[in-house]
C-alpha cells in the first residue's frame, strides 16, 4: 500500500516475483494516484483503506511505502488481520521506543518483519563484501560512513551497511552529537546533523557522519554517501 514513486517500485518488486507472490490488491488515500497504479499493473482491486483493503483479501504479506509517522499504526493493522511478514521503508519509527514496539509486536505474533534497507543486495555492494569476506583488505578494524541527507532519510542506509560489512553482532557502547532542528518539519523528522562514534562487539568501530554537515564527495549537487574502511 502506498501508491507513489515508492509504492510503485514495491509492487514492481512483487511482480518481478511471480513465483513466490501475487500481487492481489493496492491501496492509497489518492483515489487517481491507487487507480493510476492498478492500471498500470493490471492490479483489479484498489482501496482507499487498508483495514478494508487487508479484512477483504487476507493477504499473507503485507508491503506498505507511507511516511514514517504512521509506521507502526499500520503494522497493527496487519497485525490484526493475520499477516505472516510485513515489509515496509525505512526508517522503521521515529523514535526508539516506537521501534522497540514494533519489533516485539511482531515478535510475539510470529510475524517476520522487513526493513528496506536495499544497499548490501546491490551488485556492487556484494562485490565489496565478498572482497572484504575474503581477507583481500586485511583486518576491517574501523569503517567510516558519511551521507549528505539526515539520518531518516539516508542514515538508516549506512548504519545497516556498517553492521553487515563489520559481521553484524550488538554495539559495547555508541558516543553521539546531533545539531540542527529545522528537519524536524520534514516528513522524516530529525536532526540536520549527525555524527557518532560505535565500538562493536566485533571489535570494528564505526564512524558516522550524516546530514548537511557531512562530506561532498561528488561534484555535482546530488546528495552523495560513502564508506571507507580501515
Amino acid at each position: 500500500m502506498g501508491c507513489g514513486p515508492r509504492g510503485r517500485q514495491h509492487a514492481r518488486g512483487v511482480l518481478a516475483a511471480r513465483r513466490r507472490f501475487e500481487l492481489v490488491a493496492v491501496c492509497d488515500l489518492d483515489p487517481a494516484r491507487r487507480a493510476a497504479l492498478a492500471a498500470e499493473l493490471g492490479v483489479s482491486r484498489a482501496y482507499a483503506d487498508a483495514d478494508r483493503m487487508l479484512a477483504a483479501e487476507r493477504p499473507d504479506v503485507l508491503v506498505f511505502a507511507t511516511p514514517p509517522t504512521v509506521r507502526e499504526a499500520l503494522v497493527e493493522v496487519g497485525l490484526r488481520h493475520g499477516v505472516r511478514a510485513i515489509a515496509c521503508e525505512k526508517p522503521l519509527a521515529c523514535s526508539l521506543g516506537e521501534a522497540r514496539r514494533i519489533v516485539d509486536r511482531c515478535a510475539a505474533a510470529g510475524v517476520r518483519g522487513v526493513v528496506c534497507h536495499q544497499l548490501r543486495y546491490g551488485a556492487h555492494w556484494q562485490r565489496v563484501k565478498a572482497i572484504v569476506a575474503a581477507g583481500a583488505l586485511g583486518e576491517v578494524r574501523l569503517i567510516h560512513a558519511t551521507g549528505r541527507p539526515s539520518m531518516l532519510r539516508v542514515g538508516t542506509h549506512l548504519v545497516d551497511a556498517m553492521l553487515w560489512l563489520a559481521g553484524g553482532g550488538s554495539a559495547d557502547w555508541v558516543l553521539g552529537q546531533a545539531c540542527g532542528h529545522a528537519t524536524f518539519a520534514e516528513d522524516h523528522p530529525g536532526p540536520e546533523h549527525l555524527s557518532g562514534e560505535v565500538h562493536l562487539a566485533s571489535g570494528v568501530r564505526g564512524l558516522l557522519e550524516i546530514g548537511s554537515l557531512a562530506p561532498r564527495h561528488l561534484d555535482e549537487a546530488e546528495p552523495s554517501t560513502g564508506a571507507t574502511w580501515r
